[in-house]
Formats: C-alpha cells, structure tokens, sequence
C-alpha cells in the first residue's frame, strides 16, 4: 500500500512532467503569396544566387542542340528543383565582346531548340573587366510531385587573370557566371497577440523554397561553422529588412512556442506545427534579436526570433551558430551587432535535472591577432595585423553599426560603422615602432 510520502513524491514528479510537457495544438498555415523582382526595383527585396560550372563539352545525354555561332560554347547543368536542365553560352556575333547569348532548356524537355535564347547586352568597364546584362526568365518548377513558378536572371562578368583562363574564346579572360534569383514567397500571421510578416528567399538558387538549414561540407572552414540553405527574414510588424535575416530552420522559436516548419510553394503556404513532448528550460545570458540554434545529433536548425532569456527545447546536445544583437544609447540611437561562432564553441546538454545556460553576447573583448600566414609571407619586415572582437562564448563579431538616429559616439569616415580603432606598437622598453589606424575589410 503507498504511504503519504509516496504518493506525496509521485504527485510532485507528475506535476514536473506536466510543466515541461507540451500538448498537441492544431498546426497553422500560413498563407503567402509569389512576388517577382523587377529588374528595375528599388529598395530590398530577398535575393539568392547560384553559379554553374562551365566545361568547354557538353554533358553526357540525349541532347538536342542547336547550330552555335562561336567555335568555344560553354556548357553547365542547372538543377532547379527535381530536374536537371541544360545552360550554355555562346555568341551572338564575331563582334561580341563576351558571352552574350544564353541557350537554356526552360520546359526541362532536353532540347534546346525549341527555347527562345536570352539575349544579353556586354559592357566593358575599367579597362579589362567586361559586364553582361541578361533579361530575366520565368520557369515552372518541379518538386515533390507539384510544380511552382520561378524567376531568375543569368548575369556574367569577366575580368582579365591570364593564368585562370576561362575559354579560348576570349584569351586571358576569367569568367564568372551565375542564376540570380529574382523572386521570394511573402506572408504575415498572428501568434501570441502579435503579428509577425517574413518573406522567404531561395538563397542557394535551386529553385526549392524552404531548405533548411544544413552544415557545408565541401566549404572552406577557417574555424567556423558554414551552412547552407534558404533564408526567412522575419519581424514583428512593418516589413523586413536586409538586417531581419536568418537561416530557415527546421524548427522555429517565436512568440514563446516551439514550431516545427514547413513550405509548400505549389500551395502557397507556410505550415508551422508546434512541436510535442517534453521540453527542458535552457537559459541564455544575452537578450537578442535573433538566434540561429543547432541540434548536434541531427544538425536540426531552430530558428529563434526575440527568445528573451529562456527557451525550451528538447532533450539534447545543442550550440549556438550566430545571431544578432539590437540595443540603445542613452539618447534613443539604435545599435545593431552580429556575430558568429566557430567549430571550437561548447555544446549544451539539454534535459532532465539540467540547467544549461547558452552563453554569448557580452562583456565583448577587442583581440589584435597576427595571422598566421602573415607571419609565412611576411617581406620587408612588415606583418599584418587583424583587429577582432570576442564575445563571451568565445563568437566573433562580423557587423556592428548604426541603424537609426544620431549616435553620440564617433563614427567611421565612410560609413555607419564605429570609428576605426588606433593602434600603437611599443618595443619591450617601450619606444615607439609603429602607430596607425585599422581598416574596414
């Protein structure tokens, strides 16, 4: 038979599960609309890229392929959403200064005869730089079984680099071409009182809007952790902004709730579904504006919009990857920092009769660092000084500057940016070597 004390005990344990437990909710939708980019447009608008790799023969395939005017057409796979289709530049004439014709297969039908070709217009510019400007195109994509419409605008420059020579076509000359996507899904909901818009970018230019967030393998690391997928700029009314970006995660954590996300661009809709089961308080030491999480098991992305200084997440071993500070002067001036952390950083352990705290943000602390391949090179007797600054979890920050007002602090001379750093050098006896001033890379 249970004593007192027992049931005491039990009703306890009861009650600590229910605290952290979350019941189902009925998941919300999230209606939004397809908005295209002038060429023309002002203002900001989401933007996302992606850059083919050109060979000098086309790929392996049942191709049809028209007569080319140049003896050297370049050819490139464009994959955009669950279709591979077929890009190639040539010439519109023996006059051309560039690449100014692109052939691309549209309807994904592998027969590039039966597509109108995007005539560009090629600008010399600074001497050895030539620019081409191409009109856009509209595709509909396929994914998943359904299809979406598509916007996107080739753009090629070329600059003189004799030992990185594209094709024979024009000698000496290095090529860079890329998709410019010219268009995001927009929204607005309501949570908590509150109404939140965002708009979706297809940043990696594959024609999928809403791929989460998923770690880089192939990019170049220096330390941090790089990361692909799409981009949600997200705010509490009023309209994003460029500063109002984050990563698409899988989940999101805004307006107190935990969700998880999901974008169906065929249906025009967002679905955000709360995520059930126990969750565990995390604290974190800063107060920001957005925060980019990482599960470590499953590299799950979370989304954080405004946390405050708690969140709840599952059990789990999570960290940090970036996020964004926004704070005031005295006299109503507004500040806005950004930061990012490096492989190095420490996880938490999120669970049962933890208390995990996530720290970053401040106090910050400024660094000279010589890098180490200053140091390899170095000729003259010089060596190059980075000036960097350290947050508490050991981030670095990549942006500081001044979004609204006038502040009173001193400002660079070229920029909203403080004023660039003075440093000076001292030999051990404390003679002056060097004194300078840092600048803005």
């Amino acid at each position: 038979m249970m004593n007192i004390s027992a049931r005491i005990f039990v009703l306890l344990l009861g009650v600590t599960v229910l605290n952290g437990l979350v019941f189902a909710e009925e998941p919300r939708d999230v209606l939004l609309r397809y908005v295209t980019v002038d060429e023309s447009a002002r203002g900001f608008a989401p933007r996302g890229s992606f850059y083919p790799n050109f060979t000098n023969q086309p790929p392996a395939g049942d191709w049809t392929l028209p007569e080319w005017t140049g003896k050297h057409p370049l050819f490139a796979l464009v994959s955009l959403g669950d279709q591979e289709r077929l890009m190639v530049l040539d010439i519109a004439g023996p006059k051309s200064l560039m690449y100014d014709c692109v052939f691309f297969d549209a309807n994904a039908n592998l027969d590039l005869t039966d597509d109108p070709v995007i005539q560009g217009k090629a600008r010399r510019s600074r001497g050895s730089y030539v620019n081409v400007e191409f009109p856009a195109e509209d595709v509909t994509i396929e994914h998943g079984g359904r299809s979406h419409p598509y916007r996107f605008q080739p753009s090629l420059s070329a600059y003189k680099n004799e030992s990185r020579e594209t094709s024979p076509a024009f000698p000496g000359y290095n090529l860079r071409a890329s998709l410019e996507v010219q268009c995001y899904y927009a929204g607005a909901f309501s949570l908590g009182g509150k109404k939140y818009s965002l708009m979706l970018a297809d940043s990696n230019g594959n024609g999928i809007f809403g791929d989460a967030l998923s770690r880089c393998s192939n990019c170049w690391s220096r330390g941090r952790i790089h990361l692909m997928g799409d981009t949600l700029f997200l705010t509490e009314g009023g309209e994003p902004g460029y500063y109002d970006g984050v990563s698409f995660g899988a989940w999101w954590r805004v307006g107190g709730r935990l969700m998880s996300a999901a974008m169906d661009p065929s249906r025009k809709k967002l679905t955000l579904t709360p995520v059930e089961g126990l969750l565990f308080p995390v604290t974190l030491s800063a107060e920001a504006e957005r925060m980019m999480l990482i599960e470590d098991k499953e590299f799950k992305g979370i989304t954080c919009f405004r946390p405050g200084r708690e969140i709840q997440l599952p059990a789990g071993t999570y960290r940090f990857v970036d996020y964004r500070l926004v704070r005031k002067e005295t006299n109503g001036a507004l500040w806005h920092l950004q930061a990012s952390v490096g492989t190095g950083a420490t996880p938490v352990e999120v669970g049962a009769d933890l208390k995990p705290e996530i720290v970053f943000g401040e106090p910050f602390r400024p660094v000279v660092e010589v890098p180490n391949w200053s140091c390899a090179r170095r000729s003259g007797g010089s060596l190059r000084l980075n000036f960097e600054i350290y947050g508490a979890g050991g981030e670095s920050v990549d942006e500081v500057s001044l979004l609204s007002g006038t502040s009173s602090l001193a400002l660079a001379k070229r920029s909203s940016r403080p004023k660039e750093p003075a440093y000076i050098i001292l030999t051990p006896e404390g003679e002056l070597v060097d004194r300078g001033t840092f600048e803005y890379g």
